[in-house]
């Protein structure tokens, strides 16, 4: 299983948790933005796994019910799983639009076969 490589993977995790829980509790990412006092768009950031500040790590951390430790914690021990699917599902993604791009030409010095009709 993968372990936490980077600062923007523990940021991902991060974000997949506070969107579930967001999810959970039935909240829309405007409502959790007024009760962590930052804006709809920093929580969508946020749960995308983009970079956040340490003050806002602690809100969210406060609005899960954990402490900013226990957040981290459970972050770099969740969703092993969770990111290899994730990145999986996200190089297929780029690979069937690299290949939605590509037209179907034949090789230079190939022969392409000629079939008739009704063959």
């Amino acid at each position: 299983m993968p372990t936490v490589r980077s600062d923007y993977d523990l940021g991902q995790r991060i974000g997949i948790i506070l969107g579930r829980s967001r999810r959970i509790h039935g909240l829309t990412q405007q409502q959790l933005a007024v009760k962590l006092g930052i804006t709809q768009a920093e929580v969508s950031l946020i749960e995308r796994g983009g970079r956040l500040r340490l003050a806002t790590l602690q809100k969210v951390s406060l609005a899960l019910g954990l402490s900013l430790g226990e957040t981290i914690l459970y972050a770099e021990r969740f969703g092993d799983a969770t990111a290899v699917l994730t990145e999986t599902r996200n190089f297929i993604r780029r690979v069937r639009a690299t290949l939605a791009g590509v037209k179907k030409r034949p090789r230079a010095g190939t022969v392409q076969r000629i079939t008739p009709p009704g063959s």
